[in-house]
């Protein structure tokens, strides 16, 4: 199995999860740095000046460390903006830091080889026996999901003409392709019916997607969510509702939501 990865930030994330040495170092790295804003701002900086692979296991920890707190420190996970910690925020940061260990444990038992490489490379050299999921960056524009590009992505997003070739690629492909995302008017023209069946997972609440319907408070949350699909070229057995249930959950404990606002029971 494949981890790949175009972003060196977030190849040398998944490259010290693997290693356990560079691991235990990760950890005491994050430990010795606090939720603060001045660690945010310095990680956006790091991520900034460096975006090229790691050349040493010292530089791999340093790049880790600075797009993990990035992520985690930021603004539903944009890096675009501070988010200031509340008591339930710095909790749920502090447990995420305790279930890195799973991650770690998953990759060393699978055997998980990290790479750095391009997913259209992955798709032009696979054969009818590989599975290749992917989660490509979100398209934006006016009418989709992302309406600006933002630092999430940096270097590493795609244009529209990226995401038609990518399109054209996944048609041609002899692997059988996963493409998890959310809802788009051009991937839902581009991939043919006849091929493709797309499964809803669920709505996601979202500001922005509130802040297109015209209001900026609204009552109720999960009213103006965003839907979110996995397109598979092949047939699967039928998702029983657990998954949904797991990824709503896994969505509200990101979002800093209480356990009452969590849903049905995850067993």
């Amino acid at each position: 199995m494949v981890y790949n990865d175009l972003n060196p930030a977030l190849y040398a994330l998944f490259k010290v999860l693997k290693d356990p040495t560079l691991f235990q170092r990760f950890l005491e790295q994050l430990e010795r740095q606090d939720y603060t804003q001045t660690t945010f701002e310095a990680a956006v900086v790091y991520l900034r000046l460096h975006n090229d692979v790691p050349d040493s296991d010292e530089d791999a920890v340093a790049l880790a460390c600075a797009k993990y707190q990035a992520i985690c420190m930021s603004f539903n996970a944009t890096q675009a903006s501070y988010r200031t910690p509340t008591p339930t925020i710095l909790a749920a940061y502090d447990n995420r830091l305790r279930t890195l260990l799973a991650v770690h444990e998953r990759l060393v038992d699978y055997n998980i080889q990290v790479t750095n490489g391009d997913a259209l490379h992955w798709m032009e050299t696979a054969s009818a026996g590989d599975v290749i999921f992917l989660d490509v960056p979100y398209l934006y524009g006016e009418q989709e999901e992302r309406r600006v590009k933002g630092p999430a992505y940096g270097a590493f997003d795609w244009d529209r003409a990226t995401h038609e070739r990518f399109l054209a690629h996944a048609e041609k492909t002899a692997a059988k392709v996963l493409i998890c995302g959310y809802s788009s008017t051009l991937y839902d023209e581009r991939l043919s019916a006849s091929r493709w069946r797309k499964i809803d997972l669920g709505s996601v609440a979202k500001s922005s997607a509130r802040t297109r319907q015209g209001q900026k408070r609204p009552g109720r949350m999960k009213s103006f969510g965003l839907t979110m699909t996995l397109m598979c070229d092949y047939q699967i057995t039928k998702l029983s509702k657990r998954p949904k249930y797991r990824f709503r959950r896994r969505v509200k404990r990101r979002d800093g939501l209480p356990p009452p606002y969590w849903g049905k029971r995850e067993v």
